[in-house]
Parts: structure tokens; sequence; C-alpha cells
């Protein structure tokens, strides 16, 4: 919970794809207007979500609802430009892997920071595939205990980085290893 607080303290906006907003659509309104019975760190979490701009990318037009909410039909360089320039801090995606796949094709993603539970897949569907791994090397890596399970998060940023993110949280000088 203290990595995802961080992280939205910079966000000012969710990109998602139609499923993902709709599994989030459909929880974290109800954690924000305390119908559930979670912990105070997962309520200021939904409230966040709630303040914040959500852009969905769906063609179908089959969108969830959820105030604060905005679709988009395609994600092109130029619409995902109007998003970054609208946005007050970073824009977010959580899950959404075609979406993602898009994104990483038309070079439009800076970080990325993957939450790895202890869990083993034969197959499914990759999130970068053969040709998209070069472009990106590790930053960090980070192991914390999640409900008495080892998890771990990596993060990787551009091999030959565009801006500068050092500084960002996350995001050291240089590379530490575990």
């Amino acid at each position: 919970m203290d990595y995802e607080s961080s992280l939205m303290e910079n966000a000012g906006t969710l990109l998602l794809g139609r499923i993902t907003h709709g599994d989030f659509a459909s929880y974290w309104p109800a954690v924000a207007a305390d119908e559930t019975q979670a912990g105070e760190g997962t309520k200021r979490y939904a409230h966040r979500l709630d303040q914040m701009d959500k852009f969905v990318v769906s063609r179908s037009g089959a969108v969830a609802f959820w105030p604060g909410t905005h679709r988009v039909e395609d994600a092109t360089a130029i619409e995902i430009q109007r998003i970054k320039d609208r946005s007050a801090g970073d824009v977010i995606v959580y899950g959404s892997l075609s979406l993602i796949g898009a994104l990483n094709v038309l070079n439009l993603i800076d970080e990325f920071d993957f939450i790895v539970p202890p869990t083993l897949l034969c197959r499914g569907k990759p999130i970068l595939n053969a040709d998209q791994r070069p472009r990106w090397s590790s930053r960090s890596a980070t192991r914390f205990l999640v409900e008495a399970s080892c998890s771990g998060m990596q993060h990787l940023a551009p091999s030959n980085p565009v801006g500068n993110h050092e500084g960002r949280p996350g995001c050291p000088s240089r590379p530490s290893w575990l």
C-alpha cells in the first residue's frame, strides 16, 4: 500500500483498457464510499482514484460508469499526447496488456513497474514481445512481504532514456540489484 500510495501522489490520470477499467469501476468507488470493510490506507487510495481523470481506450464504446471517466476510441500517439498534456501529473496504466503493448510499440511508455507475486505461469499473454524487450533495462528491484508471501517489484526504464528520471520515487541515480 505504501508503494501504491506514493505512486498515486505523483499521478494525475489513469489510462486503462476497457476490461481493467470495468474491474476498477466495479470495486474502487464502493471502497471510496465506505461500502466495504477496507483499511484506512486502502480507503485513501480509493478516494485518490475517484478524484483522478480516468481515460478508457475502447473501440466498442462499452465503458463502465465511474465519475471522471472519458472514452478514447484509439490509443494513437496524438491522443495519448493530449492526455499527457491535460494531466496534472503522471499518467498511470494498470493491467490492460493490449493497451500497454500498443503504447510500447509507439514508444509512449516512460517507465514500467512490475509487481510480481510468487506465481508460476506456464503460458499467457506476454507484456513485452521479444522485439520490444531490448529497449528496456532494469533500474531497481525490490522485495516486499504481502500477506505472508514474498512478492517483488521490478522497475524498468528505457535503455537510452529520453528524459531524466532521477529523483522520482523508485528511480535511483544508478541501478541497484537484489
